[in-house]
Formats: C-alpha cells, sequence, structure tokens
C-alpha cells in the first residue's frame, strides 16, 4: 500500500483537474446558454410592447443570471443547483412579460375632456400648389400635436 501511494497522490491529482475542467466547461456551457435565452426574451416582439420601466426592471433580473466562476466538485454541484433556479427565474421574466403586455396600457385622455383650442391656420391656402407648402402645413399640424396630446380639442380656422 505505502509503494503505491504515489500512484494514488497523481491519481487523484488527475481527477481533481479533469473535475476542474468539467466545471469550467460547464460553466462556460450553461453561461451560454444564459445568454442565448436573454438574446431571445430581448429580442420577442413583446420586449418592445414594455415601457421603459419595465425593461429596466426585468432587464435588473436578468442581469443576476449569469454564474460566477466555480472550481471542483463543488462547483459542479452549485452549477447544477443554480441551473434549476435560473430556468425558473427566466420563466417568471418570460411570464412577468406576458403580464405586462396583457395589462391594459394607459388610457389616453379622450377628446373633449380638455379645453378647447382655436388654431388660426388662415395664413394658409386652401389650395396646396406644392411640396413646400404641404410641408408647412403638416409643420404647423405637427406642432400642435402636443394640445392634441394634452386631451384638448383643437378648433382648426381656416
Amino acid at each position: 500500500f505505502v509503494d503505491r501511494t504515489a500512484d494514488l497522490k497523481d491519481a487523484i491529482s488527475n481527477i481533481k483537474t479533469l473535475c476542474s475542467d468539467y466545471c469550467q466547461k460547464l460553466l462556460t456551457s450553461e453561461n451560454e446558454k444564459i445568454d442565448a435565452e436573454i438574446n431571445q426574451i430581448k429580442g420577442s416582439k413583446d420586449w418592445s410592447k414594455l415601457t421603459s420601466d419595465q425593461q429596466a426592471e426585468i432587464a435588473e433580473r436578468k442581469k443576476n443570471l449569469l454564474i460566477e466562476n466555480k472550481q471542483g466538485l463543488d462547483g459542479i454541484k452549485d452549477i447544477l443547483n443554480l441551473n434549476y433556479t435560473i430556468n425558473n427565474t427566466l420563466t417568471a421574466v418570460r411570464e412577468q412579460i406576458s403580464e405586462y403586455v396583457k395589462a391594459k396600457p394607459t388610457p389616453t385622455p379622450k377628446p373633449g375632456g380638455g379645453k378647447k383650442v382655436a388654431k388660426d391656420l388662415s395664413k394658409f391656402s386652401k389650395t396646396i400648389a406644392s411640396e413646400q407648402q404641404l410641408d408647412s402645413l403638416i409643420s404647423e399640424l405637427d406642432s400642435i400635436r402636443g394640445e392634441l396630446n394634452a386631451g384638448n380639442e383643437i378648433e382648426i380656422n381656416w
């Protein structure tokens, strides 16, 4: 037995090296899967429907999903345990996005709910003969869009 101690130490060292290598490969593989899932979520059609606050909230949750550096057999166990938690978190994030999208959007003010605003556009001709005249009219109408979005009713005088 004493004669084989050196061989046993070499075998143990080889096993530890193999475990460490496998742990690093597993860590890399899991983090790549997490990145792919995150990119899939961000690329979904529902992601663009979220408000910036909702996107920030979800991004904060996703930021904590990547697995830190782990080593050896304990690292392998930790990665496998974290994998379960990460999958549950990703599922919860998808469900949260779905709930946000299903939630009623904030109501826009109804026309007539605000005050009546009169805008005089008599400086514009009632007949448009050039693109420049049309662009000028469109610019003027765009400038009063804020009044409409504020819930005001706009009365245009030609």
